[in-house]
Order: C-alpha cells, then structure tokens, then sequence
C-alpha cells in the first residue's frame, strides 16, 4: 500500500531512512552527502499526504520500531517513535 505512493524502489527508501535517521542522531552524514540538507518539510511538501497516510506510515514505524526491541530498549524505542 505505502510504495504504491512512493517514487523509489522499497530498498532505495530503506537506504535513504537509515541514513537519514543516522546523520540526525548524530551519525556519519551520508544522506546530506547524496541528497543535500535533511528539509522535511521541503521534501514533502508537493506531496498529497493524507491524514490516512501519515497515519498508516506511523503504524508501520512503530510496528518496525517493535520488531528492533531484540536490538534497541524501550527508550531508544520512544525517542525513535517521538522524533
């Protein structure tokens, strides 16, 4: 259902997460690096983002958030969810 909104193959949007969530906790920059300076808001913003959208995106990131607890505790888990 979210890839058929999404203009990049699932290991592409993948890629750009992980690195994306990595340069923002501190991490290497890699995304900044290959796509530019991290602008949310820009990056989104000619998108048609339904509230069901954004919504299913939430439920899949925490659904994934709980499949990681065998790697990250429960406050990583939170800071994660509410970033």
């Amino acid at each position: 259902w979210f890839m058929n909104h999404i203009k990049l193959s699932q290991n592409e949007l993948i890629q750009n997460f992980s690195e994306y969530i990595l340069q923002r906790f501190g991490g290497p920059n890699y995304y900044k690096v290959k796509k530019g300076i991290p602008n949310l808001i820009q990056i989104h913003c000619n998108m048609n983002i339904t509230s069901q959208m954004a919504e299913k995106w939430l439920y899949y990131m925490s659904d994934t958030l709980d499949d990681l607890l065998d790697v990250i505790d429960d406050a990583e888990r939170d800071i994660l969810m509410n970033y």
